[in-house]
Protein backbone atom coordinates (compact mmCIF):
# COMPACT_ATOMS: atom_id res chain seq x y z
CA UNK A 1 0.00 0.00 0.00
CA UNK A 2 1.41 3.38 -1.05
CA UNK A 3 0.41 6.33 1.15
CA UNK A 4 -0.03 9.77 -0.38
CA UNK A 5 -1.03 13.02 1.26
CA UNK A 6 -3.21 15.78 -0.13
CA UNK A 7 -4.07 19.16 1.34
CA UNK A 8 -7.83 19.71 1.46
CA UNK A 9 -9.05 23.25 2.14
CA UNK A 10 -12.69 24.40 2.52
CA UNK A 11 -12.37 27.31 0.08
CA UNK A 12 -13.41 27.95 -3.53
CA UNK A 13 -11.67 30.13 -6.09
CA UNK A 14 -8.05 29.64 -5.00
CA UNK A 15 -6.75 27.75 -8.06
CA UNK A 16 -5.65 30.94 -9.92
CA UNK A 17 -3.49 31.96 -6.96
CA UNK A 18 -1.73 28.58 -6.90
CA UNK A 19 -1.06 28.78 -10.64
CA UNK A 20 0.59 32.17 -10.07
CA UNK A 21 3.02 31.00 -7.36
CA UNK A 22 3.77 27.72 -9.15
CA UNK A 23 5.38 29.70 -11.97
CA UNK A 24 7.87 31.37 -9.62
CA UNK A 25 11.54 30.37 -9.58
CA UNK A 26 14.40 30.69 -7.13
CA UNK A 27 17.85 31.72 -8.37
CA UNK A 28 20.98 30.93 -6.36
CA UNK A 29 24.08 32.24 -8.06
CA UNK A 30 23.90 30.86 -11.59
CA UNK A 31 21.55 28.02 -10.62
CA UNK A 32 17.75 28.11 -10.79
CA UNK A 33 14.96 25.85 -9.50
CA UNK A 34 11.21 25.82 -9.89
CA UNK A 35 8.44 25.58 -7.30
CA UNK A 36 8.85 22.71 -4.81
CA UNK A 37 12.42 22.26 -6.09
CA UNK A 38 15.55 21.26 -4.19
CA UNK A 39 19.00 22.72 -4.85
CA UNK A 40 22.37 21.50 -3.59
CA UNK A 41 24.85 24.35 -3.06
CA UNK A 42 28.58 23.91 -2.56
CA UNK A 43 29.63 24.38 1.05
CA UNK A 44 31.99 27.27 0.19
CA UNK A 45 29.30 29.22 -1.68
CA UNK A 46 26.31 28.60 0.57
CA UNK A 47 26.80 31.71 2.69
CA UNK A 48 27.96 33.99 -0.13
CA UNK A 49 25.90 33.32 -3.27
CA UNK A 50 23.09 35.72 -4.08
CA UNK A 51 19.60 34.29 -3.55
CA UNK A 52 16.84 35.87 -5.64
CA UNK A 53 13.18 35.11 -6.12
CA UNK A 54 11.87 35.47 -9.66
CA UNK A 55 8.20 36.19 -9.09
CA UNK A 56 7.77 36.70 -12.84
CA UNK A 57 10.01 36.84 -15.89
CA UNK A 58 10.67 40.35 -17.21
CA UNK A 59 8.41 39.85 -20.23
CA UNK A 60 5.60 38.51 -18.01
CA UNK A 61 5.76 40.85 -15.04
CA UNK A 62 2.89 43.08 -16.17
CA UNK A 63 0.79 39.99 -16.85
CA UNK A 64 1.67 38.65 -13.39
CA UNK A 65 0.44 41.85 -11.73
CA UNK A 66 -2.78 41.80 -13.79
CA UNK A 67 -3.46 38.11 -13.13
CA UNK A 68 -2.92 38.56 -9.40
CA UNK A 69 -5.26 41.55 -9.28
CA UNK A 70 -7.91 39.68 -11.29
CA UNK A 71 -7.76 36.64 -8.99
CA UNK A 72 -8.13 38.86 -5.91
CA UNK A 73 -11.07 40.75 -7.40
CA UNK A 74 -12.76 37.51 -8.47
CA UNK A 75 -12.54 36.32 -4.86
CA UNK A 76 -14.38 39.45 -3.75
CA UNK A 77 -11.37 41.03 -2.05
CA UNK A 78 -9.54 44.33 -2.32
CA UNK A 79 -5.91 44.46 -3.42
CA UNK A 80 -4.88 45.75 0.01
CA UNK A 81 -6.44 42.65 1.60
CA UNK A 82 -3.71 40.42 0.16
CA UNK A 83 0.08 40.39 0.42
CA UNK A 84 2.91 38.35 -1.01
CA UNK A 85 5.42 37.18 1.61
CA UNK A 86 8.71 35.28 1.43
CA UNK A 87 9.68 33.35 4.56
CA UNK A 88 12.91 31.45 5.24
CA UNK A 89 13.24 28.81 7.94
CA UNK A 90 15.96 26.57 9.31
CA UNK A 91 14.94 23.64 11.49
CA UNK A 92 18.57 23.14 12.54
CA UNK A 93 18.99 26.76 13.71
CA UNK A 94 15.36 26.92 14.88
CA UNK A 95 14.90 30.22 13.04
CA UNK A 96 12.09 31.67 10.93
CA UNK A 97 12.58 35.00 9.13
CA UNK A 98 10.35 37.08 6.87
CA UNK A 99 12.71 38.00 4.03
CA UNK A 100 10.33 40.16 2.00
CA UNK A 101 6.68 41.17 1.89
CA UNK A 102 4.59 43.39 -0.35
CA UNK A 103 0.94 44.33 -0.56
CA UNK A 104 -0.78 43.13 -3.72
CA UNK A 105 -1.70 46.74 -4.39
CA UNK A 106 1.97 47.69 -4.56
CA UNK A 107 3.22 44.77 -6.67
CA UNK A 108 3.30 46.95 -9.77
CA UNK A 109 6.03 49.03 -8.12
CA UNK A 110 8.25 45.98 -7.54
CA UNK A 111 10.65 44.26 -9.88
CA UNK A 112 10.21 40.79 -11.31
CA UNK A 113 13.27 39.52 -9.42
CA UNK A 114 13.56 40.14 -5.66
CA UNK A 115 16.98 40.03 -3.97
CA UNK A 116 16.63 37.99 -0.76
CA UNK A 117 20.26 38.41 0.33
CA UNK A 118 21.06 42.10 0.81
CA UNK A 119 24.29 43.18 2.49
CA UNK A 120 22.82 42.17 5.86
CA UNK A 121 22.35 38.51 4.87
CA UNK A 122 19.50 36.66 6.67
CA UNK A 123 20.79 34.28 9.33
CA UNK A 124 18.78 31.41 7.85
CA UNK A 125 20.96 31.66 4.72
CA UNK A 126 24.36 31.84 6.43
CA UNK A 127 24.89 28.33 7.82
CA UNK A 128 25.85 25.58 5.32
CA UNK A 129 25.18 22.95 7.96
CA UNK A 130 21.58 24.03 8.46
CA UNK A 131 20.14 24.25 4.95
CA UNK A 132 17.00 26.33 4.54
CA UNK A 133 13.43 26.22 3.30
CA UNK A 134 12.15 29.29 1.49
CA UNK A 135 8.37 29.60 1.34
CA UNK A 136 6.42 31.98 -0.89
CA UNK A 137 2.92 32.74 0.37
CA UNK A 138 0.00 34.74 -0.96
CA UNK A 139 -2.09 35.42 2.13
CA UNK A 140 -4.65 37.75 3.70
CA UNK A 141 -2.96 40.76 5.27
CA UNK A 142 -6.00 41.66 7.36
CA UNK A 143 -9.29 40.18 8.47
CA UNK A 144 -12.16 40.62 6.00
CA UNK A 145 -15.88 40.01 6.08
CA UNK A 146 -16.69 36.37 6.68
CA UNK A 147 -18.29 34.71 3.64
CA UNK A 148 -19.02 30.96 3.25
CA UNK A 149 -16.30 29.06 1.35
CA UNK A 150 -14.06 32.15 1.29
CA UNK A 151 -10.95 32.82 3.41
CA UNK A 152 -11.45 35.68 5.84
CA UNK A 153 -8.99 35.44 8.75
CA UNK A 154 -5.79 37.48 8.68
CA UNK A 155 -2.82 35.28 7.74
CA UNK A 156 -4.88 32.67 5.90
CA UNK A 157 -2.88 31.60 2.85
CA UNK A 158 -4.45 31.63 -0.58
CA UNK A 159 -1.54 29.83 -2.24
CA UNK A 160 1.95 28.78 -1.28
CA UNK A 161 5.01 27.03 -2.61
CA UNK A 162 8.51 26.36 -1.32
CA UNK A 163 12.12 25.93 -2.36
CA UNK A 164 14.63 23.87 -0.38
CA UNK A 165 18.35 24.62 -0.19
CA UNK A 166 20.95 22.12 0.99
CA UNK A 167 24.72 22.01 1.24
CA UNK A 168 26.90 18.91 1.14
CA UNK A 169 27.10 18.94 4.94
CA UNK A 170 23.55 20.02 5.78
CA UNK A 171 22.47 16.51 6.77
CA UNK A 172 18.99 17.13 5.31
CA UNK A 173 16.08 14.78 5.94
CA UNK A 174 16.91 13.74 9.49
CA UNK A 175 16.30 15.14 12.92
CA UNK A 176 17.81 14.34 16.31
CA UNK A 177 15.47 13.24 19.08
CA UNK A 178 16.16 12.41 22.75
CA UNK A 179 16.25 8.66 23.42
CA UNK A 180 14.47 8.15 26.73
CA UNK A 181 14.36 4.92 28.72
CA UNK A 182 10.77 4.48 27.54
CA UNK A 183 11.89 4.84 23.92
CA UNK A 184 14.61 2.23 24.46
CA UNK A 185 12.03 -0.22 25.81
CA UNK A 186 9.57 0.51 23.01
CA UNK A 187 12.22 0.00 20.32
CA UNK A 188 13.82 -2.93 22.19
CA UNK A 189 17.20 -1.21 22.48
CA UNK A 190 19.89 -1.90 25.12
CA UNK A 191 20.03 0.45 28.10
CA UNK A 192 23.41 1.88 27.05
CA UNK A 193 22.36 2.73 23.48
CA UNK A 194 24.09 5.90 22.28
CA UNK A 195 22.08 6.41 19.10
CA UNK A 196 19.48 4.68 16.94
CA UNK A 197 18.56 5.61 13.35
CA UNK A 198 14.91 5.14 12.42
CA UNK A 199 13.62 5.50 8.86
CA UNK A 200 9.95 6.14 8.11
CA UNK A 201 8.63 3.41 5.81
CA UNK A 202 6.15 4.52 3.15
CA UNK A 203 4.77 1.06 2.35
CA UNK A 204 5.03 -2.58 3.38
CA UNK A 205 5.35 -4.31 0.00
CA UNK A 206 9.07 -4.54 -0.86
CA UNK A 207 8.25 -5.50 -4.46
CA UNK A 208 6.70 -2.08 -4.99
CA UNK A 209 10.07 -0.41 -4.47
CA UNK A 210 8.75 1.67 -1.60
CA UNK A 211 12.22 2.18 -0.15
CA UNK A 212 13.12 4.04 -3.34
CA UNK A 213 9.98 6.21 -3.35
CA UNK A 214 10.51 9.99 -3.31
CA UNK A 215 10.54 11.37 0.22
CA UNK A 216 9.92 15.06 0.87
CA UNK A 217 9.12 15.00 4.59
CA UNK A 218 12.11 16.19 6.63
CA UNK A 219 11.07 13.90 9.48
CA UNK A 220 11.47 10.81 7.28
CA UNK A 221 14.65 9.94 9.19
CA UNK A 222 14.97 10.29 12.94
CA UNK A 223 18.21 9.91 14.87
CA UNK A 224 17.48 8.97 18.47
CA UNK A 225 20.31 10.06 20.80
CA UNK A 226 20.93 9.66 24.51
CA UNK A 227 19.42 12.84 26.03
CA UNK A 228 22.58 13.70 27.98
CA UNK A 229 24.63 13.59 24.81
CA UNK A 230 21.99 15.54 22.86
CA UNK A 231 22.01 18.23 25.55
CA UNK A 232 25.80 18.56 25.22
CA UNK A 233 25.49 18.93 21.43
CA UNK A 234 22.67 21.48 21.72
CA UNK A 235 24.57 23.58 24.26
CA UNK A 236 27.50 24.08 21.87
CA UNK A 237 26.56 22.87 18.36
CA UNK A 238 29.54 24.63 16.75
CA UNK A 239 32.11 23.15 19.12
CA UNK A 240 34.74 20.80 17.69
CA UNK A 241 33.43 17.72 19.53
CA UNK A 242 29.81 18.43 18.56
CA UNK A 243 30.76 18.92 14.91
CA UNK A 244 32.68 15.64 14.82
CA UNK A 245 29.80 13.76 16.42
CA UNK A 246 27.26 15.30 14.03
CA UNK A 247 29.36 14.26 11.04
CA UNK A 248 29.60 10.72 12.43
CA UNK A 249 25.83 10.71 12.87
CA UNK A 250 25.48 11.81 9.24
CA UNK A 251 27.62 8.83 8.15
CA UNK A 252 25.45 6.58 10.33
CA UNK A 253 22.34 7.95 8.64
CA UNK A 254 23.84 7.27 5.21
CA UNK A 255 24.48 3.68 6.28
CA UNK A 256 20.90 3.26 7.49
CA UNK A 257 19.46 4.81 4.32
CA UNK A 258 21.63 2.55 2.17
CA UNK A 259 20.51 -0.54 4.10
CA UNK A 260 16.90 0.55 3.68
CA UNK A 261 17.36 1.01 -0.07
CA UNK A 262 19.12 -2.34 -0.46
CA UNK A 263 16.02 -4.03 0.96
CA UNK A 264 14.08 -2.98 -2.15
CA UNK A 265 14.00 -5.34 -5.11
CA UNK A 266 14.34 -2.36 -7.43
CA UNK A 267 17.67 -1.24 -5.98
CA UNK A 268 19.95 -3.52 -7.99
CA UNK A 269 18.65 -2.16 -11.30
CA UNK A 270 18.05 1.46 -10.30
CA UNK A 271 20.01 4.26 -11.96
CA UNK A 272 20.89 7.57 -10.34
CA UNK A 273 18.04 9.16 -12.33
CA UNK A 274 15.63 6.62 -10.82
CA UNK A 275 16.74 7.74 -7.37
CA UNK A 276 15.97 11.41 -7.99
CA UNK A 277 14.04 12.79 -5.01
CA UNK A 278 14.65 9.73 -2.79
CA UNK A 279 16.61 9.70 0.43
CA UNK A 280 19.50 7.85 -1.17
CA UNK A 281 19.33 10.06 -4.26
CA UNK A 282 19.67 13.21 -2.16
CA UNK A 283 22.60 11.74 -0.28
CA UNK A 284 24.30 10.92 -3.58
CA UNK A 285 23.71 14.53 -4.66
CA UNK A 286 25.29 15.73 -1.41
CA UNK A 287 28.35 13.51 -1.78
CA UNK A 288 28.89 14.47 -5.41
CA UNK A 289 28.42 18.15 -4.55
CA UNK A 290 31.15 17.85 -1.95
CA UNK A 291 33.62 16.52 -4.53
CA UNK A 292 32.71 18.32 -7.74
CA UNK A 293 30.46 21.30 -7.09
CA UNK A 294 26.86 21.68 -8.31
CA UNK A 295 27.49 22.58 -11.96
CA UNK A 296 30.17 20.07 -12.99
CA UNK A 297 29.38 17.89 -16.01
CA UNK A 298 30.92 14.84 -14.30
CA UNK A 299 28.22 14.77 -11.63
CA UNK A 300 26.12 12.13 -13.38
CA UNK A 301 29.08 9.81 -14.00
CA UNK A 302 30.28 10.05 -10.40
CA UNK A 303 26.77 9.44 -9.06
CA UNK A 304 26.55 6.25 -11.14
CA UNK A 305 29.98 5.20 -9.87
CA UNK A 306 28.93 5.79 -6.26
CA UNK A 307 25.70 3.87 -6.82
CA UNK A 308 27.67 0.91 -8.19
CA UNK A 309 29.96 1.12 -5.16
CA UNK A 310 26.95 1.22 -2.83
CA UNK A 311 25.68 -1.98 -4.43
CA UNK A 312 28.99 -3.86 -4.54
CA UNK A 313 30.80 -2.69 -1.40
CA UNK A 314 28.75 -0.78 1.14
CA UNK A 315 31.68 -0.49 3.57
CA UNK A 316 33.83 1.31 0.98
CA UNK A 317 30.85 3.52 0.14
CA UNK A 318 30.61 4.58 3.79
CA UNK A 319 34.37 5.14 3.86
CA UNK A 320 33.99 7.47 0.88
CA UNK A 321 31.15 9.24 2.70
CA UNK A 322 33.24 9.81 5.83
CA UNK A 323 36.15 11.17 3.79
CA UNK A 324 33.92 13.48 1.74
CA UNK A 325 32.29 15.15 4.75
CA UNK A 326 35.68 15.63 6.45
CA UNK A 327 35.15 13.31 9.42
CA UNK A 328 38.88 12.70 9.91
CA UNK A 329 39.74 16.40 10.18
CA UNK A 330 36.77 17.07 12.46
CA UNK A 331 37.78 14.18 14.74
CA UNK A 332 41.38 15.38 14.94
CA UNK A 333 40.21 18.87 15.88
CA UNK A 334 37.96 17.42 18.58
CA UNK A 335 40.81 15.34 20.05
CA UNK A 336 43.13 18.34 20.11
CA UNK A 337 40.84 20.27 22.44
Amino acid sequence: MIVTQHTIRPFDGLAPFQEIVDRMRLRVGNESIGAEGHLLIGDSGYASQTVRLEIAADDRFDAFVEETAAAITQLGLELEDVELAVIASSSYLKLVEVLWRCSAGALGECKGVINLTPSDRPRTLTSPRSGARIEVVLCLSRQVKEVPLRPWRRGTWLAQTQFTLHSEVSGNNFRMRPLSDEDRLRMELPKGTLRHVQILSLATDSESGENLAPVTDESSVSVWIDPRLLARISSNPNGAAAKALQLQLFVDVVGAVLANARASDGFEKATSDDLEGTLLGRLLDALVGGRLGPSTSRRSDLKEHLLDLARSDSDRFLTFTAATVGLLQATMEALEQ
